[in-house]
């Protein structure tokens, strides 16, 4: 279903929870596995490097600044029928 990154304009005050909670459900939240998204077990990458998030900071306090790349890996969950999408 997404094929590439998305472009998320906010400021680097924002809370990482506040992703999570409010800005990817109105990005990733048609997908049907994102209600079983365990957040909890969820890999995290910012620009090609494994990292641990702390949801309670900044994005600039998690060190995320223009540009920067975060993925994430969602352990447990095949995609849209098996497809891993």
């Amino acid at each position: 279903m997404f094929c590439a990154p998305v472009c998320i304009p906010v400021p680097p005050s924002t809370p990482f929870n506040v992703l999570i909670g409010e800005i990817f459900l109105g990005v990733y939240g048609e997908h049907p596995d994102f209600v079983a998204i365990d957040w909890d077990e969820v890999v995290w990458f910012k620009s090609g490097h494994k990292f641990t998030p702390r949801f309670d900071l900044s994005l600039a306090e998690n060190g995320l600044g223009h540009k920067d790349v975060i993925r994430f890996k969602t352990p447990g969950l095949k995609g849209i029928k098996g497809s891993g999408s």
